[in-house]
């Protein structure tokens, strides 16, 4: 199913893809739609040195920790509420 950006919403269900700011394979909240740059996103995140010495300090490497961050839409698959993968119309 394809489905233009301005109507993403949190109703949609958005997993995260191996290499994004999330930990691979969680369910991520959609808090604002930015549009075609991509959405404020919120929820788990492993520490890492790419997190940078506030995180590291606060939560130590490899720990989990709750985050939001703007992000692309191409770092989740997503996923309507009866599992069919949405694609993202141009």
């Amino acid at each position: 199913m394809k489905l233009k950006v301005d109507k993403l919403d949190n109703t949609y269900t958005y997993i995260s893809r191996p290499n994004s700011w999330y930990k691979e394979g969680a369910s991520i909240q959609l808090e604002y739609n930015c549009g075609s740059i991509g959405g404020l996103f919120r929820g788990p995140i492993i520490i890492d040195n790419d997190h940078g010495p506030f995180f590291i300090k606060k939560y130590g490497l490899g720990a989990e920790a709750m985050d939001g961050e703007l992000c692309t839409w191409d770092e989740f698959d997503i996923y309507d509420s009866v599992g069919n993968q949405i694609e993202i119309e141009d």
